[in-house]
């Protein structure tokens, strides 16, 4: 979440948080507006949480420009039609709003080692769409008005930080992609 904090730099306001499990960027950003939106509740849930599965209800229940900041990190690729949901989130940012979302890089070098002993992390993490670099770029060019990328090694080997920026293909496992509605 500290990606996304400083990516959002000064901008404050009405923020969505679509996907946002305990709610972290509520604690983050205590002077924005907060708003969670959730499949199901987890422990420490937000105080302002939704509860609605983008799967079978791509509808978000806002206003047209109603948010400032959506946030939108590692979900889209857990749902079988993604576009619909960026649909709605164009729909519910205002004009001169931000979004912040995230998409696993399902071809790392870690993700092409994985595949290469057998297991595919990614669908058992549930994913229903993949994403590398392309595809990304693709998806995010077709359906927003792309400002920003940032490229994000794994937790567990931050060293390679370099590595993903030089060569996001293969070392950046977390694709972030700040951008607006149109």
């Amino acid at each position: 979440m500290k990606t996304v904090k400083d990516l959002l730099g000064s901008k404050r306001g009405a923020l969505l948080d679509i996907g946002c499990w305990r709610g972290t960027l509520e604690k983050l950003l205590p002077e924005c507006e907060y708003t969670g939106l959730d499949i199901e509740r987890a422990g420490d849930t937000p105080r302002n949480l939704i509860l609605q599965d983008l799967d079978s209800k791509p509808h978000l229940p806002f206003e047209d420009g109603t948010f400032d900041i959506i946030v939108c990190t590692e979900i889209l690729e857990h749902l079988r039609w993604p576009e619909k949901v960026a649909m709605e989130m164009r729909r519910v940012l205002k004009k001169d709003g931000v979004m912040i979302i995230s998409l696993p890089n399902e071809f790392t070098i870690y993700g092409r080692l994985f595949h290469l002993f057998g297991r595919n992390t990614m669908a058992e993490a549930g994913h229903r769409r993949c994403f590398d670099l392309t595809e990304a770029r693709r998806f995010m060019k077709a359906n927003f008005a792309v400002k920003k990328e940032v490229y994000v090694p794994a937790a567990e080997f931050p060293w390679t930080g370099p590595l993903a920026r030089a060569l996001p293909r293969i070392f950046a496992y977390w694709l972030f992609f700040v951008v607006g509605s149109s």
